[in-house]
Formats: C-alpha cells, sequence, structure tokens
C-alpha cells in the first residue's frame, strides 16, 4: 500500500489480520519416490498467536478524543481512541463459542465484527474496579467459552443492565463503529513514534450531555453474547430512573417496575425486575474521563462569566495615563489617604523588568513617578499578591521551614566550632584551627582511639603457638621419661635436627610506617573521606541489622 499524500488519509472498513489470535499446529511432509518406492516424512510443529486479550499495554493507544482529564465543548463530539496496532480490533472472533444472529431487514456488511467496543457512561452510572478475577466479570457459561483460563486478573467496569441496554451497540453497529485510517508519517502531527501511518480507531455511538462528567471505556465483548443483541432497538431507551417512595403519611405507589398497595404487589407494565436493578461486568481495557461544559467558545465563556465578585463596572471607562496607569484612592497604614498609579501586568506597548530587585517586602517595591510627583504601588501590590500565593502553597510553605531549620543548625555547629577553636587554640596550629569544621569529627575519633588503646594490655599470643609449646608431648625430657629414650633420641623424634616439629618459626616481617601527628591525619582529607564512607557504612549495616532501629 502507498502513503498517501501529506494531509491526507485514506479509510478502510476493516484489517484483517492473516492469522485469529490462539493455538496453531502446522504440518509439513516431504514425500520421495526412488526405484518404485515412495517415502514421506511428516513434520508437525505447533505455535501460538498471542495478543493483547484481557490487558491492554498503555503504549497500544496512540490517542484518545476528547483528551483525559480534558474539559471544553465536547457536545457534538463522538468519543473515540486510537490504536497503535491497526488489526487489534479483528484478531479475535465476537461470537465464536455462541454465535449471534445475523441481524434483520437490512443485508449484513461484508466484514467481520469487531470484539472490542467504547462505550460511554456519564456521571455515575458506572463503576470501574480493578484487579478482579475474570470469573468474577464475565458469567459462568462465557468463562467456558473463554477457555476458562486460571489465575487472570483484569480491570472491570460495573453498570446497571437497563443503562447497557440503552448504550450497547448491537452486532451489526459494532462494524461501523471501528475502522482503519491510514496517514502519511511524514506528518508530523501525526507521526507516533516508529508507526507505520496505520492506526485502528473505536467509536462510541453515544454523545457527551453539556455539563456532565463522562468516562469513555474501552471493553472486551468477546463471548459476551448475553449483552450483545442481533438488531439494534427500534429506538433509544432511557435508564430507569431511581425509585421514587411516597412520604410518610401520604397515599402513594412505588412505581419502578413493581407497585405497591394495601393488600398484594402490582407488576408495572413498565419493563423492571422485583429486587432492585441489576448490574454486570464487562472487561476494562483502557479508560479515561472528560467533562463536557456545553459551550466552550471564548466568547460564549466570556458572556457566561460571573463577575459578581469584581463590583459594579462604571458606565464610562476608566481614564488611563498614556503608559496604561490608572489613578486610584489608597489608604495607607495610619489611615491617611492618598492619589497613587497603578497598572496591570496586561499594556499594550513593550516594557523592561525591574532591575532593582530582589524586594524583602512590598514598601521596597513602592516608586515615586518623576512626571507627576504621584506614587507607583504597580510593583509593590505585585509583590503582595505574589507572596500571598506563595502562602498559600502548603508545599512552598514545608520547603522555607525546612531551609529555616537547615540554616539554623548549621548556624549552631559553627557557633559549637568557633567556641572549640578558644579553647583548643594552644593545641592546634592556625591552620589546623581553620580546618576544625570540616574535620571535627574524625579527629574527636582518633583522639578517642588513641586514648583508648594506650593503657591496653601486651597482645596475646594469637597464634596459640607459645601455649603449644609447653604441652608435654612436645618436651624432649619428658618425652624421654615416657618412652624410655635418651635425649638425644628424643630431640631427633621431635625434629630438632631436621627443622620440623621443632624449628623456630621466624616472625611475620612488619612493613615499617613512618610516626605520623593528628595534624597529618586531619590534613590527609582522602583518607577522612574513606574513613567517613566506611563508618558510614558500618552505621547502614547496623541499622539494617537491627530493623531499620
Amino acid at each position: 500500500m502507498t502513503a498517501p499524500a501529506p494531509g491526507t488519509l485514506v479509510l478502510y472498513d476493516a484489517m484483517l489480520p492473516p492469522l485469529a489470535d490462539g493455538a496453531y499446529q502446522v504440518t509439513v511432509s516431504t514425500a520421495v519416490t526412488t526405484s518404485g518406492e515412495h517415502h514421506e516424512r511428516p513434520l508437525t510443529r505447533h505455535f501460538t498467536v498471542d495478543g493483547p486479550r484481557f490487558n491492554l499495554p498503555a503504549g497500544d493507544v496512540a490517542r484518545v478524543v476528547p483528551p483525559r482529564n480534558g474539559r471544553g465543548d465536547f457536545e457534538s463530539v463522538l468519543p473515540q481512541i486510537v490504536l497503535g496496532r491497526r488489526t487489534l480490533p479483528w484478531e479475535r472472533k465476537l461470537d465464536a463459542g455462541r454465535p449471534i444472529p445475523a441481524p434483520t431487514g437490512t443485508p449484513p456488511l461484508a466484514v467481520d465484527a469487531p470484539w472490542l467496543a467504547l462505550l460511554m457512561f456519564e456521571d455515575d452510572e458506572a463503576v470501574v474496579v480493578q484487579n478482579v478475577p475474570l470469573e468474577r466479570v464475565v458469567p459462568a457459561d462465557a468463562f467456558a467459552r473463554l477457555g476458562s483460563p486460571a489465575g487472570i486478573l483484569c480491570d472491570a467496569v460495573e453498570a446497571d443492565t437497563a443503562v447497557l441496554a440503552a448504550i450497547m451497540p448491537s452486532k451489526e453497529e459494532l462494524k461501523l463503529l471501528v475502522h482503519v485510517r491510514q496517514v502519511n508519517v511524514d506528518d508530523r502531527e501525526l507521526a507516533t513514534g516508529s508507526s507505520d501511518g496505520f492506526f485502528a480507531v473505536v467509536v462510541a455511538n453515544r454523545l457527551p450531555t453539556p455539563g456532565a462528567r463522562c468516562r469513555a471505556c474501552l471493553v472486551s465483548l468477546e463471548e459476551r453474547s448475553d449483552l450483545v443483541a442481533a438488531n439494534p432497538p427500534p429506538e433509544a431507551v432511557a435508564p430507569l430512573p431511581p425509585p421514587q417512595r411516597p412520604a410518610p403519611g401520604e397515599a402513594g405507589e412505588l412505581r419502578v417496575g413493581v407497585t405497591l398497595d394495601d393488600t398484594r404487589f402490582v407488576v408495572d407494565p413498565v419493563r423492571a425486575t422485583l429486587g432492585g436493578p441489576q448490574r454486570a461486568r464487562l472487561v476494562l481495557l483502557h479508560t479515561w474521563s472528560f467533562e463536557c461544559d456545553g459551550t466552550g467558545t471564548f466568547r460564549q465563556i466570556m458572556q457566561n462569566l460571573q463577575v459578581a465578585m469584581f463590583g459594579h463596572v462604571a458606565a464610562a471607562p476608566p481614564q488611563l495615563t498614556d503608559s496604561g496607569h490608572l489613578a486610584l484612592r489608597l489608604a495607607d497604614r495610619v489611615g491617611a489617604v492618598e492619589d497613587v498609579l497603578y497598572r496591570g501586568p496586561l499594556v499594550g506597548q513593550p516594557l523592561t523588568r525591574d532591575p532593582l530587585g530582589p524586594y524583602h517586602s512590598a514598601d521596597q517595591a513602592r516608586r515615586l513617578s518623576v512626571e507627576t510627583g504621584v506614587e507607583d504601588i504597580t510593583y509593590a501590590a505585585a509583590f503582595e499578591v505574589g507572596r500571598l500565593l506563595a502562602a498559600s502553597d502548603h508545599n512552598l510553605a514545608q520547603q522555607l521551614l525546612r531551609w529555616r531549620r537547615d540554616a539554623y543548625q548549621q548556624s549552631a555547629r559553627l557557633d559549637v566550632v568557633a567556641a572549640l577553636q578558644q579553647r583548643l587554640a594552644a593545641a592546634f596550629t592556625p591552620d589546623e584551627l581553620a580546618r576544625l569544621d570540616e574535620a571535627l569529627v574524625p579527629m574527636v575519633a582518633i583522639a578517642a582511639t588513641g586514648r583508648m588503646t594506650s593503657g591496653a594490655a601486651p597482645i596475646a599470643d594469637p597464634s596459640g603457638l607459645d601455649l603449644l609449646a609447653h604441652a608435654a608431648g612436645l618436651d624432649p625430657v619428658k618425652l624421654a621419661a615416657a618412652w624410655a629414650l635418651s635425649p638425644a633420641e628424643a630431640a631427633t623424634l621431635l625434629g630438632a635436627d631436621a627443622g620440623t616439629l621443632g624449628a623456630v618459626v621466624p616472625a611475620i616481617a612488619v612493613t615499617p610506617r613512618p610516626d605520623t601527628t593528628l595534624a597529618a591525619v586531619a590534613g590527609d582529607h582522602a583518607g577522612l573521606a574513606r574513613l567517613t564512607a566506611a563508618r558510614l557504612r558500618l552505621l547502614a549495616n547496623a541499622a539494617t541489622r537491627s530493623g531499620g532501629q
């Protein structure tokens, strides 16, 4: 297929996949005939064509109309969803297990009915539930026709059966509500990632009501012959209203399917059921909400603007200066009234930014007009408006509080360091005192470690060889007396001459290290950084082992 010209599109009734989703078996056989003998060897392989069924990845949705969480004039817009997978609506059969009869009266379209539909609900007509087992969404017979898959969790939309009957498209209508569009991928506005320009579009069959909050739901109708009818309804059926009960002490009837009199239940001719409205669930693949404001043009919005908070507007327009300033009467803090100038942010000429900021109060932004000698409060008013908006933001208040707390802690730390510098001036050099705030913790840790190890006892025998050498079996005199040997034989047996058991093990060479001072340790910033990192790792490990305590 050739790409359409830029700015144009091509519409297709359907785009059928080469193979529908499901399990397949392919058998290939090779027949060879030699010398009148026929040999045939078949080869069988199995494969599965799998696609979205009970869940739809978010990446498969290219666009939704109206936009998600949109608000505007959508009363003449049919909701629609654009899918990046062009064959998705026809990859599964709508009614393979229990076929829905063909419509009567009009010849059916020559395309398969899609298994997807876009339903639009208003206000509280439907409820979305998440992570529900599939067997709790579809009826038992439909679950069996789906293959009774185990362990399937999906989202679902739940609504009254009366509402679903009123808005559910028939089998023939489903074919008209889904099509494929081919666009030119060079159109920047229509380009979607690495798309080849083909998109499947599913359209709803219901227009939003002005002023209503709407939710569009892409649902699966696979094997839902209990909800999809063969023929469209002859006329629109409105959902049943809620029951209207008579007030206490008044004579009346309960007029929703069942009316109540003094002695018996009387069935209303209006189709309704005893026991309240019935509800049904559908597998939900994608959903979004929007709000239809009704009138949405700028002129209509401005005409419907409520100006009661603005006060009464004078019949004559206000007199402005050539710079756009308005003369006002202002009462200051002491109650004195003065004439000032004010200009709003919307002006008819380019202006330069105020270079005298930043300011700490609104009074710093007050100006005096040299030409008129009148005070200009434009920037002071803008500062006060910005301050009030910032004060109303709780996130900004939390950040300011955290900044003030951190500044206080840093100031307290510097005061402690300054006090230590005065008391330790004799023990440290000026350079060490200047870096005392950087190396305070390592210096104290080194001093404490040195004080604890200075009075420690001599290091014990770590290998235990000294204790082992006094054993009776390794003493030549005791060995000679016990075994009736001469001292020379006992010494030879213990290996004194061969250098085995009685050999003297030389001490391990110790790498000589130069003597260092506390100042040198404090000046080693790289070493202190490694010690700090090791200390933090030990603290983290200890916190992990103690369960975060």
